[in-house]
């Protein structure tokens, strides 16, 4: 019932077994519009045109980035710089209680650091909509803790 995407355009009849309204059916919550985001961001939306809902946290934050304004157009910023805190708090929850009345059938997220992505993370799990997340961080395994312990009881006494 579901898109398939592997050969080309996807039909337009259904999306996570969801009837197309005119919202998106997927959220792409990023920290900011960076050069490295904003290819992505376009590729998906047009691979699947008029099904992307795309929010940022906010922009320029970490450093002023020339901004590609197709990837903006239609993009929600939570709290943008120049906008009064209320702004931002009234987006934030508005997007949020999307998440709680599962208008989305898929959450991808920015990574796992910044509290709202942690929050967001929590609203998925608890209410079952499936999310992926970007991360820097490796996965390391029992390998990792292993070491660390040997590590720990060893290094003091070297």
């Amino acid at each position: 019932m579901g898109r398939t995407i592997a050969n080309g355009p996807a039909e337009q009849t259904d999306v996570c077994h969801h009837k197309i309204s005119g919202k998106g059916q997927i959220l792409l919550l990023y920290i900011e519009p960076t050069p490295y985001i904003t290819p992505l961001v376009l590729a998906l939306k047009q691979l699947l045109p008029g099904l992307c809902d795309v929010a940022y946290l906010t922009r320029n934050s970490t450093q002023s980035w020339a901004e590609d304004g197709e990837a903006l157009d239609d993009a929600v910023v939570i709290s943008p710089p120049d906008a009064s805190w209320h702004v931002g708090v009234s987006r934030l929850i508005g997007l949020l209680l999307r998440i709680v009345r599962r208008d989305y059938c898929f959450v991808h997220l920015a990574g796992w650091g910044h509290p709202i992505l942690m929050v967001a993370i929590l609203l998925c799990r608890l209410r079952h909509v499936p999310f992926s997340l970007e991360s820097d961080t490796q996965y390391r395994g029992r390998g990792f803790f292993v070491k660390a312990i040997v590590k720990q009881l060893a290094y003091p006494r070297i």
